[in-house]
């Protein structure tokens, strides 16, 4: 049996189980944002045709650019957030709206900013344009004129490890959910402390 390792999209990962050319896939999921829902909104694999094995969870934080004045305050909560200009859209977008809207708070979501990558968000925060937020597990990739500060009532992802609900466990994916599972308790939750320093 060959070992066959595919990077991508928790969306893309969902399609490539109910396709069969995955047995398990490491994806994750918001409130609002299921795993196989893709970032135009079109649910490519229904979070019905999967079973989750919960990993760990992994919140999001606001990025901001170094030389903001809330970038010296340790933890932010949503309030904060009044009046602010917030850039990206899915998949993290409809559970902050959420949590806006219940806390009464008033954000400016500007969607206008489109990239792939966490980098280029970086790139229009450090210039200024706005905020935005990243997973704390992504925070190895931070620039050095932004932070990142923890959002108390932010969204927060869930990490799983996933298969086809209906296709059959082999003994190498259930081995390989077991190694999975022990690696990630070895980490704890979602650690890396860069972004909040």
């Amino acid at each position: 049996m060959d070992l066959f390792f595919a990077d991508g999209e928790p969306y893309e990962s969902a399609s490539r189980l109910r396709m069969r050319e995955l047995d398990m896939a490491v994806v994750f999921s918001l409130d609002h944002w299921p795993a196989g829902r893709d970032y135009q909104g079109v649910t490519v694999c229904p979070d019905s045709e999967l079973d989750h094995r919960r990993l760990m969870e992994d919140p999001y934080l606001l990025v901001l650019a170094r030389g903001h004045p809330l970038a010296s305050v340790p933890e932010l909560d949503l309030e904060a957030l009044a009046g602010q200009t917030v850039l990206g859209g899915p998949p993290w977008r409809p559970d902050l709206e959420a949590a806006c809207e219940a806390a009464g708070v008033e954000v400016r979501f500007d969607s206008s900013y489109r990239a792939t990558g966490f980098e280029a968000f970086q790139a229009f925060v450090a210039a200024g344009r706005g905020h935005t937020l990243m997973p704390r597990l992504a925070l190895g990739w931070l620039r050095d004129d932004v932070v990142a500060r923890p959002l108390v009532g932010g969204p927060v992802r869930r990490v799983t490890a996933a298969v086809l609900r209906e296709a059959y466990t082999t003994p190498a994916t259930r081995a390989m959910l077991e190694i999975v599972g022990e690696v990630v308790s070895g980490l704890g939750q979602a650690g890396g402390s860069k972004g909040s320093a």
